[in-house]
């Protein structure tokens, strides 16, 4: 045959965490701080599995998909950056032979690079950033290495299958609005005026508390009047034995181990942002406890469960 596919799970430890802890007053922060000594523990547990497919094509270069979610945001700064997925594709490429690489982010919306207790070299080739959380490029480079090191964990030893099919499909699920009370509205009015006015010195908080009221205040201006329901477009791709499905935004980790456990296929990929980006889908419990996610998202309560429901629902129909 001129073509065939292989798939295989690779691991790529410590580069990714959960950015969501509890804290010793009992609140719930995202992104509290390196070292910061109020921590009492994170809030989930990171999925480690790096999703590895490997496309022979005959005179023409293999072509290498990796998936693993963790936030793109390392770098820092304010200009355009291809970030960590950048030296995934280039360690990727340098070290196989006629290879083509591309990186496909999965469920990141809780994850994201900050170890908050460093050890030994941890923090090497990171500096503090204003929302509390260290960045580097250095460290983008490390972390585009693991992950390309997982990649030829199991390169020459994937299972290489049938393909005797591909499809695609696509789900609206209409998802319900995190509209605002009305004395909620009112007060994220008075936020958003200072914030625009660069009076942010006169709100009561600091680093990443600030940027989650001030994203809490936007969030509820914008969704004062509506809409109730948000249309959101899953996208699903089967390739023989192996899925992909798309979600308009940033799903937590939680998304994508519900997706990968009720899928029928012998590999599923979660991809973020696909066909859209509509902010954060949070787990049911993470609106209870709070955090920039839940506070900042546009949709209520269980989206997180209606997002799994019906993804799986949408890749039994492949």
């Amino acid at each position: 045959t001129d073509a065939k596919m292989g798939y295989a799970v690779g691991c790529a430890p410590h580069i990714a965490f959960v950015r969501r802890f509890r804290m010793k007053d009992g609140a719930i922060r995202t992104n509290p701080g390196v070292n910061n000594p109020d921590i009492v523990a994170p809030i989930g547990d990171v999925d480690e599995r790096v999703n590895v497919l490997r496309f022979v094509r005959k005179c023409a270069p293999d072509i290498v998909i990796a998936n693993f979610g963790v936030h793109p945001d390392v770098v820092g700064g304010d200009e355009i950056s291809a970030d960590f997925p950048r030296f995934v594709r280039e360690t990727t490429e340098a070290a196989l032979d006629n290879v083509r690489c591309m990186f496909f982010n999965g469920a990141q919306g809780d994850v994201n690079h900050v170890n908050v207790h460093p050890a030994g070299g941890d923090a090497n080739g990171l500096h503090p950033c204003f929302d509390d959380a260290d960045r580097g490029y250095a460290h983008a480079k490390h972390m585009g290495r693991v992950i390309a090191g997982a990649v030829l964990q199991v390169y020459e030893k994937v299972q290489f299958c049938d393909v005797d099919c591909v499809r695609a499909a696509e789900r609206i699920v209409n998802a319900p609005s995190n509209m605002p009370t009305a004395e909620e509205a009112a007060r994220a009015e008075k936020i958003v005026e200072l914030h625009n006015a660069g009076r942010d010195a006169e709100l009561p908080f600091a680093g990443m508390e600030l940027t989650t009221a001030v994203a809490e205040a936007l969030r509820m201006k914008h969704l004062k009047d509506g809409p109730e329901t948000f249309p959101l477009p899953l996208s699903g791709v089967r390739v023989g034995p192996v899925a992909f499905l798309g979600i308009p935004g940033e799903p937590f980790t939680g998304i994508g181990r519900g997706l990968k456990d009720g899928s029928p296929f012998a590999m599923t990929l979660p991809c973020c942002l696909t066909n859209g980006a509509e902010g954060y889908y949070p787990m049911k419990e993470a609106y209870d406890e709070g955090g920039y996610e839940a506070r900042s998202s546009n949709f209520k309560a269980g989206i997180a469960e209606l997002l799994i429901d019906e993804g799986v629902k949408l890749l039994k129909s492949l």
